[in-house]
């Protein structure tokens, strides 16, 4: 659980993980707004997309005013242990989108698609939605894979 009832300020870095960074959707992605959402809220979907940009903005990380982004993101700029904004970083930390390690918080940037205990928690129309989306992202990633398939095919036959 994040503590920022005693830090106004949190110094965000990316969290980089090659899988998902590679395979992953990013934050702002029809997928994670169609599927994440029902899951982790509206209000952590927004704190991640907000913390995101600013990442995109700054690679190397960036210095988070916890009260002032609270307010600019529409919630009560209060930061103890039970209000709104601690309670969405947590929210993120739970779903491991985010984690804090040596007083620093890291945030995904590219979101894992849903883990299987995560998809039966959908709506049973979304369940199907999401195994059709994912269905499909394997052909597009199988097509865009494809010519790369056939030069390794034709090294092997050479060497």
């Amino acid at each position: 659980m994040i503590s920022i009832d005693a830090q106004p300020e949190l110094f965000v870095k990316p969290w980089r993980d090659p899988v998902v960074d590679r395979y992953g959707f990013e934050a702002h992605s029809e997928y994670v707004e169609r599927f994440w959402a029902p899951l982790i809220g509206p209000s952590s979907l927004f704190l991640l997309r907000f913390l995101a940009s600013q990442l995109n903005d700054a690679p190397d990380g960036f210095v988070l005013p916890c009260a002032r982004t609270a307010q600019y993101l529409g919630m009560s700029d209060k930061t103890g242990p039970g209000d709104v904004f601690p309670r969405t970083l947590n929210r993120l930390c739970q779903f491991r989108i985010a984690h804090e390690m040596d007083g620093a918080l890291f945030v995904r940037q590219k979101i894992a698609s849903l883990h299987p205990k995560q998809v039966v928690r959908l709506a049973q129309p979304l369940q199907q939605l999401h195994q059709d989306y994912l269905q499909q992202r394997m052909v597009d990633l199988g097509k865009a894979t494809e010519p790369l398939s056939r030069d390794l095919v034709g090294q092997e036959r050479a060497s």
